[in-house]
């Protein structure tokens, strides 16, 4: 009981400073009445500083409000709301407000978010249904995590970011002195020691900081940074580790999956990028499309099969909505596909481009490409021809695409046209191989 009253203390200091307001953004009305009932009869403030918000978009005004004055604020917010993820909220207001307190919520059956809500920025995490006592210690804990020990992390934090490593070891062993065997502080050690070069020590302090808690995510995340690039296999044991203490962290699967794609597995690369976009499938269609834009930068070039699927998972996330910013992405996944030799798929693809950019000489340009690959001559100068009425100085300064117009021209018996392109493709690149060689055809036949 004793213990109980402490927190209550610091919790009422906190609520009852001038314009403090606690917000909880929830669709659990049990939870909200019991928070209620916790704020006004067990701790006895005596005015109502709770306000309730149904959605995340709901709150922002109210909040940034607040904030941007510098009103104190405690903010409870669930961590899956209507079946969709808060996560990206909380990432947001606490880059934009670092010194936001955020209490995430989580539900029976939800314990594998935990994690991952304290990795994107919740200061607390409440696993419901919770006691009065439980909410209370919780927002004490967040109010004031703890007291010399926290100012002493702080201040080593502040000399590390300076680079005055000798400065943060003797701050290290003072931490390790109050709290034998901190995390912590054996992770700030292993910084320091990094930074002075002597990473044999950083090793031996991170590991002995994520022996002492094997649960906690931040000692392995120094692992798996400590052996990137330098030891592959170490590194990717580590961010399993990870995985595995936090499997919703679209980035880190795309990492492994990336790490995969390096050692030649492209199978297991492919595995764990289908799950990094399931884990960005939940937050919302934009991640979707910037996690596939990422990986498929990754695959590109190494892999044209991981491409298409990346890219068209890029397109589909974006269905309904696509503009003239999407014409690179359906000008990637036609390389992909003809890449692949499937020209058939590439002109359907460009066509459903066309939809968007009707008038857009470079889509027909792609499409008159895909027809010559298939063997389609005449469809090929079709093409060609309709992308030049559009943009008759189409092949100006690129000797690529003067050379593929003089070339299919030639086929289909345009001789004239065909030298001409030829001449324009050398002015651009007087090494062009296959420029001169066709240029000497085209003129033995003139």
């Amino acid at each position: 009981m004793k213990q109980s009253t402490r927190y209550d203390g610091i919790v009422l200091e906190y609520l009852e400073k001038p314009h403090c307001t606690v917000f909880i953004v929830s669709d659990d009305e049990l939870f909200k009445k019991n928070l209620r009932t916790t704020l006004n009869k067990t701790l006895g403030l005596k005015y109502d500083v709770l306000e309730a918000y149904d959605s995340t978009a709901a709150v922002i005004k109210p909040l940034k409000a607040r904030l941007d004055h510098g009103y104190p604020v405690l903010i409870f917010v669930e961590g899956l709301l209507r079946g969709k993820l808060t996560t990206d909220f909380i990432t947001t207001l606490k880059a934009q407000h670092p010194e936001a307190k955020i209490i995430a919520l989580v539900g029976e059956g939800r314990r594998e978010d935990v994690a991952y809500l304290y990795e994107v920025g919740a200061n607390n995490v409440i696993a419901k249904p919770a006691s009065v006592n439980n909410i209370i210690e919780k927002m004490a804990f967040t109010i004031r995590p703890q007291g010399k020990l926290t100012e002493i992390v702080h201040l080593t934090k502040r000399l590390l970011a300076a680079k005055q490593y000798d400065k943060v070891l003797p701050l290290c062993e003072k931490i390790l002195k109050i709290k034998p065997g901190s995390p912590t502080g054996l992770m700030l050690k292993g910084d320091a020691f990094l930074g002075l070069g002597k990473r044999e020590r950083a090793l031996q302090a991170y590991l002995e900081a994520h022996e002492n808690a094997k649960l906690f995510i931040e000692p392995l995340k120094r692992l798996a940074a400590f052996y990137h690039g330098a030891d592959d296999d170490m590194y990717l044991q580590y961010m399993k580790k990870l995985d595995r203490l936090s499997p919703l962290h679209a980035e880190r699967k795309r990492d492994i999956g990336e790490a995969h794609l390096a050692k030649g597995d492209m199978s297991t690369a492919e595995k764990y990028f289908d799950q990094a976009i399931e884990c960005a499938t939940r937050e919302a269609s934009a991640i979707i499309e910037n996690m596939a834009e990422s990986i498929a930068q990754r695959v590109q070039g190494r892999s044209p099969h991981l491409a298409e699927k990346y890219l068209s998972k890029m397109l589909d996330a974006k269905k309904g909505h696509w503009g003239r910013a999407d014409l690179v992405t359906f000008n990637k996944l036609g390389i992909a596909l003809k890449l692949q030799g499937k020209w058939e798929e590439a002109i359907e693809n460009y066509r459903k481009a066309l939809k968007i950019a009707p008038d857009d000489e470079g889509l027909y340009y792609n499409i008159g490409v895909a027809y010559f690959e298939g063997g389609r001559l005449q469809e090929a100068v079709n093409s060609f021809a309709r992308a030049l009425k559009i943009n008759p100085e189409l092949h100006k300064g690129n000797d690529r695409v003067a050379f593929n117009l003089a070339n299919v021209f030639y086929r289909a018996g345009g001789v004239t046209r065909a030298e001409q392109y030829l001449k324009d493709a050398l002015e651009a690149n007087p090494n062009n191989q296959q420029a001169k060689q066709l240029l000497d055809q085209v003129l033995r036949r003139s």
